[in-house]
């Protein structure tokens, strides 16, 4: 009944920020701000910090943040501005320091910092890949998209390690529940794999259908990576990065096949000890 309470009187914020958005005005963040003050929504609260973010800038942010998770003690906001710190400002390290902040506070809702561990593990040596999807999957109290996550990393796993019937079954799982264009480029590698080639030329095909150009290149780059195919590798994943590709995203999202890259195209060792 309370959050039910809370839901309501956050409507005409939302509306506010709806208007606000229609109109561009930087209104806009103060809308999101009050519609999680009062209805306390964890989307708002991920609305308002990414808005100041693009509006007053990364460091006004991680103020907004730090001022936040010491008043309220929510791993949430956390999650959030670790997430940025990764994905905007391609660093580790930044992001694991507010997992560390949030954890040492004593957090609520540490739970939420998993998914952004898992994004970390292959640059963090102390987050363990197999050890988070395992528990991201077993979990009933968080949202079906991180478990959906964890079983692809799962499947991702079982790549690296040449163990294709086990990834293509986990595959086949996720694209009974969603057609998802990174699903049905893995299950394209299993296919290979697996001597599939009608399958993978499907499989290939429906992923196209949902991915840029520069993403295309990117997977197919991964995929003949894992199936040992580095010469080819190489050379659709220098085509994505001379596309327009930032090579810094290759090495957050595969820091193995950034190894192809020549050293100037970006950062290809991890600053804080990445697991290989």
């Amino acid at each position: 009944m309370i959050s039910f309470l809370r839901e309501l009187a956050a409507l005409p914020f939302k509306l506010l920020f709806w208007i606000c958005h229609f109109l561009r005005l930087p209104a806009k963040i103060n809308a999101a701000a009050m519609t999680w003050k009062i209805g306390r929504e964890p989307l708002w609260l991920n609305t308002w910090i990414v808005l100041v973010c693009q509006h007053e800038g990364m460091d006004k942010a991680r103020q907004l943040a730090g001022q936040l998770l010491e008043r309220y003690k929510d791993a949430r906001i956390a999650h959030y501005i670790g997430s940025l710190e990764l994905m905007v400002q391609k660093d580790p390290a930044a992001a694991d320091r507010w997992i560390r902040i949030a954890e040492t506070a004593g957090s609520q809702h540490q739970e939420e910092l998993l998914y952004l561990k898992l994004l970390l593990a292959d640059h963090i040596s102390t987050y363990h890949a197999e050890q988070i999807t395992d528990e991201l999957i077993a979990r009933n109290d968080m949202s079906m998209e991180y478990s959906r996550a964890a079983r692809l990393v799962k499947a991702e796993l079982w790549l690296r390690k040449g163990q294709w019937q086990k990834a293509d079954e986990i595959l086949d799982a996720l694209l009974k529940i969603e057609s998802v264009p990174a699903f049905y480029m893995y299950k394209w590698i299993t296919s290979l794999a697996l001597g599939r080639s009608t399958q993978a030329q499907e499989n290939l095909s429906e992923a196209q259908k949902g991915l840029g150009r520069l993403q295309f290149l990117f997977y197919q780059a991964l995929g003949w990576f894992y199936l040992g195919r580095e010469d080819q590798s190489k050379t659709l994943l220098q085509q994505a990065v001379n596309g327009g590709m930032d090579a810094r995203d290759v090495y957050l999202s595969a820091p193995q096949l950034a190894t192809l890259l020549p050293v100037s195209s970006g950062q290809t060792s991890s600053p804080a000890g990445g697991q290989g």
